[in-house]
């Protein structure tokens, strides 16, 4: 069945070409060194196996990143690490993605840029959300009253309503 593993990104504790799939969601753009994470997908993954990133456009505000960041600003909750509360520090744009895998040394690299509406099953989850989030160590260290109006602020927000995630998408294949 599956498992987790856990590792740094460029220096995955698997054997050379033991993977069909790797998928990178919401991480890249974390990465001190991308090109070094690159060339580690690339050593994991089989030949004809699928690398696939996603990452927040930096066309588009990152929601809810965004608007998790603006409120923590806007109540002075200290920054859980240097510059959290830059939003343009976690998006990346379509050349960036595409150089990243074309550097890796992947084939048939597709890019594009989606739009998709933010949607939860109940208006509560976008703001419990954020302690799923890089944002989320910040709010746990508040005591109750504090993590009550940022949970608050958050749903007066109504990302529920109209809010949209641009994310650039991007895949390739290992020959």
């Amino acid at each position: 069945g599956p498992h987790t593993l856990e590792s740094s990104a460029d220096a995955i504790t698997l054997p050379d070409q033991s993977v069909d799939r790797v998928y990178c969601q919401q991480g890249l753009q974390f990465m001190p060194d991308r090109e070094a994470v690159m060339a580690e997908l690339h050593r994991v993954l089989r030949p004809g196996g699928t690398v696939a990133v996603a990452v927040w456009s930096d066309q588009a505000s990152p929601e809810p990143f965004a608007t998790y960041a603006s409120i923590l600003q806007g109540l002075d909750v200290a920054e859980p690490y240097p510059h959290a509360y830059d939003t343009s520090t976690v998006t990346m744009s379509e050349d960036d993605v595409e150089g990243l895998l074309v550097g890796g040394s992947f084939l048939d690299v597709t890019v594009r840029t989606v739009e998709l509406p933010l949607s939860w099953p109940e208006p509560s989850w976008a703001s419990l959300r954020i302690l799923g989030s890089s944002l989320g160590p910040a709010v746990l260290k508040l005591n109750p009253e504090e993590q009550d109006s940022v949970f608050n602020s958050i749903l007066e927000d109504d990302l529920s309503s109209g809010a949209v995630m641009a994310a650039v998408l991007g895949w390739a294949t290992r020959a």
